[in-house]
């Protein structure tokens, strides 16, 4: 979805060009977005809908997968504009 991804000869599944140089953050944003997407879809469970508790945690912790993956669109879109 965000072209982290590179399949090739390299051994790594991480674009070579990436702009922040921790790779592990990477890989945390990832396995995290994974996580907090099935989050999400269990939000919408009829039977959360009356634990109002449960449902706003499980909104803030949408909320911070949107921050996060913000980010990584910037990147995408400074790399995309520097190749041209």
């Amino acid at each position: 979805e965000f072209q982290l991804f590179s399949f090739g000869k390299s051994k790594t599944i991480l674009r070579n060009d990436l702009v922040y140089s921790n790779k592990e953050g990477y890989k945390w944003a990832i396995v995290t977005n994974f996580i907090l997407r099935i989050t999400w879809t269990c939000k919408l469970s009829a039977q959360l809908r009356h634990m109002y508790g449960l449902s706003l945690v499980l909104s803030l912790l949408e909320i911070f997968r949107r921050f996060q993956w913000m980010f990584i669109r910037i990147e995408v879109a400074l790399l995309k504009d520097l190749r041209k």
